[in-house]
């Protein structure tokens, strides 16, 4: 039972450490698209590139083991860049 234990501890350990990345990650994405709003206003540019969005949303397909892999991945990526445009849109306030 020990070992078992130990493996979840070290599963969750490695997952906690994912999520710290991650969060350090998407801070950092939160300034670089802010400033990146803050370009393409100025120089009056479209503030949303839906053919970008859409690449971003499935540049992993190929990477993915199944479907279900690729839907998540799609999934997780439409709400980071739903996440940055609402943190974006408030900060511009």
């Amino acid at each position: 039972m020990q070992n078992r234990n130990d493996e979840l501890q070290n599963l969750r350990s490695q997952i906690d450490q994912i999520h710290m990345d991650l969060g350090r990650l998407f801070q950092q994405r939160l300034q670089l698209n802010l400033q990146i709003w803050k370009i393409k206003n100025t120089n009056e540019l479209p503030l949303i590139d839906s053919k970008r969005e859409n690449e971003l949303i499935h540049q992993f397909d190929h990477f993915a083991k199944n479907e279900n892999e690729t839907i998540a991945l799609q999934n997780f990526f439409k709400v980071v860049l739903s996440e940055s445009k609402s943190f974006t849109v408030k900060e511009l306030k």
